[in-house]
């Protein structure tokens, strides 16, 4: 259950958003998304979950057209198996992104709260049960 939890978790990640700021001198900014990253990390309820280097394959490449593709994996010591899937992202402001992900015909929408403390991307998850964290490292 967890590692469905965390594959899902990490799929809404990589449908994050995109949006440019106008400066004075109207040049845009680049949303702080933007790029290829990498799963370093997990924590359930603020304690880190022991993660196999299988789901630590685990990659988002976001990029500036608004779109992103994903692969996660996951299993056990003898056994890693991935899934990929893409879709859209848009940053709604205050740190909430919208991640529309499509995949086998099926649509979901889903917004995250994802912030980059230390150039990281961390993306928070939580509901009445418990909290999910997944931090990615940029990998470019």
């Amino acid at each position: 259950m967890k590692t469905t939890k965390q594959t899902i978790l990490m799929s809404l990640l990589f449908l994050a958003a995109f949006s440019a700021c106008k400066s004075d001198d109207d040049t845009p900014t680049q949303d702080s998304i933007i790029g290829s990253w990498q799963l370093e990390q997990t924590y359930s309820n603020g304690v880190s979950d022991d993660i196999l280097d299988c789901q630590k394959m685990s990659t988002s490449n976001f990029l500036a057209n608004g779109t992103f593709n994903a692969t996660d994996y996951s299993g056990g010591e003898d056994i890693c198996e991935s899934d990929s899937y893409g879709g859209t992202w848009s940053n709604s402001g205050n740190d909430i992104y919208t991640i529309i992900i499509m995949e086998s015909g099926l649509t979901q929408e889903i917004k995250l709260k994802i912030t980059f403390p230390n150039g990281k991307l961390t993306i928070l998850q939580e509901d009445q049960e418990e909290s999910n964290t997944s931090v990615f490292v940029r990998t470019n």
